[in-house]
């Protein structure tokens, strides 16, 4: 729901450097589980406070039954697993199919995937954060905890995409994979985390992904409650070395500002700066607001002019091409590069005329090759011509291997051009889109700088 509530001054500094802080790729976000809402009658309800409810509604149909604190989803699910039959799987079944009815992110998530964390740390099993990532148009990776197993190290240090890590489990398609819900579950998740018996930390790439990080803000949590302390206390967040600006903002039972006493503990111990009592939407927005203000650098006298990039595709090949710029964002921001399509061509214009003149001023050509772009028989008239630029001054061309075609790349492999994501598969017949383009990214940004 969009908040109507008057908005505190917030301080332009802090904003700033959380900005500055995401902008370098150094900043994570932690979401508590108030983030993960529901609308009713309204207003914004916590998942995790609805869950209990259902959980609750059901365990009071057993007589005489004493129903558990409802704002504690813990003593609520522990108290499910020990009185209803079926204990753990029907526990599990009811949380997964509950989780899954929820495909409607908030505003406030949605407006996360605007801002560049390379680290968000997730505390709800849900998929409303992967969701709302998906709703922008932007583009991810993930993994998730798995409790009481040695971790996958599915971090790559090497890509740009924001790293979506789901804190304590996730609830899978079919399944869910190592849920912290009871009060047990949250004892042995600390037991767990801490690597007792066996390699069960938090991956090494991610850990040390984190410990290069400057800046930690935390939206969506209770800071009064008590699981929170011993979980940053476990993950070593006090450590001097883990974080130089770490950022809160508190969202308890009430809309009644944070205890000064609970303030001053996580001030000294964590290093903590709370923001004003706000909505988490109208902070994200003012952040947003300060990140976008940096988008547009001041002009250098002297510097290099910014490098243009050309797709060169059939209109089929569209959706690729949208989902390929779109991971080249950051690329895009860090090197000042122009991209544009071939396709965008104003009414009025003389069509060829146009084309010969986008090929003459890009730096940067990028064919994507498939059945469709062999079809139209001015796309590798065009090709050729850029093949003819390919190597001089400031000029490279680069294909793209989208959609299979029999001897499509080999012109292309013969005059020494890069063909990515591979020459002999095509990014489309790969298992993982997003590491497919990972892989064309890498590869782009290694042309680009030896262009530099």
């Amino acid at each position: 729901m969009t908040s109507t509530q008057s908005v505190p001054p917030l301080d332009a500094d802090q904003l700033d450097l959380i900005a500055d802080l995401m902008d370098m790729g150094r900043c994570v976000l932690v979401l508590g589980p108030r983030l993960s809402t529901v609308v009713e009658q309204e207003r914004d309800l916590p998942l995790h406070h609805q869950l209990a409810r259902e959980l609750a509604a059901e365990l009071a149909k057993t007589p005489g039954m004493a129903l558990p604190d409802l704002h504690d989803l813990a003593l609520v699910c522990t108290a499910w697993q020990k009185q209803m039959a079926g204990g753990r799987l029907l526990l599990e079944r009811f949380v997964g199919r509950f989780y899954r009815q929820q495909t409607e992110p908030g505003e406030a998530l949605r407006q996360i995937p605007h801002l560049p964390f390379r680290i968000i740390l997730n505390t709800t099993p849900d998929g409303l954060l992967q969701a709302a990532f998906k709703k922008e148009g932007k583009l991810f990776q993930e993994g998730y905890y798995r409790m009481g197993e040695t971790q996958r190290d599915e971090f790559d240090e090497r890509s740009r995409l924001p790293f979506l890590y789901s804190l304590f489990g996730k609830v899978l398609d079919k399944d869910v994979d190592k849920l912290v819900l009871t009060q047990q579950d949250q004892l042995r998740y600390l037991d767990s985390v801490q690597g007792v018996g066996k390699e069960t930390r938090l991956p090494p790439a991610l850990r040390n992904a984190m410990q290069e990080c400057k800046g930690f803000l935390f939206l969506g949590f209770d800071f009064e409650d008590w699981y929170l302390r011993v979980l940053l206390h476990i993950l070593n967040f006090s450590r001097e070395e883990q974080a130089q600006a770490v950022f809160g903002l508190h969202a308890g039972l009430t809309d009644q500002q944070l205890p000064v006493t609970t303030a001053l503990y996580f001030s000294n111990q964590y290093r903590f700066t709370f923001f004003p009592q706000i909505a988490p939407l109208d902070l994200l927005r003012h952040l947003r607001q300060r990140y976008e203000a940096l988008g547009t650098p001041p002009v250098v006298t002297g510097a290099k002019p910014a490098l243009r990039l050309l797709y060169l595709h059939a209109q089929a090949d569209e959706p690729i091409r949208a989902e390929l710029d779109k991971a080249l964002s950051r690329l895009k921001l860090a090197h000042g590069i122009e991209a544009q399509s071939i396709h965008d061509i104003l009414p009025g214009n003389d069509v060829d005329e146009t084309r010969r003149r986008a090929l003459a001023e890009a730096n940067l050509i990028v064919p994507l090759l498939s059945a469709d772009f062999f079809a139209e028989a001015w796309l590798p008239a065009l090709a050729e011509q850029a093949l003819q630029r390919h190597g001089a001054e400031r000029v490279r061309c680069a294909a793209i291997y989208a959609r299979d075609v029999y001897g499509g790349t080999e012109l292309f492999v013969r005059k020494g051009v890069p063909v990515l994501p591979a020459e002999d598969l095509p990014l489309s017949d790969f298992a993982n889109p997003d590491k497919a383009l990972q892989k064309i990214t890498a590869g782009l940004e290694k042309i680009i700088e030896g262009m530099s």
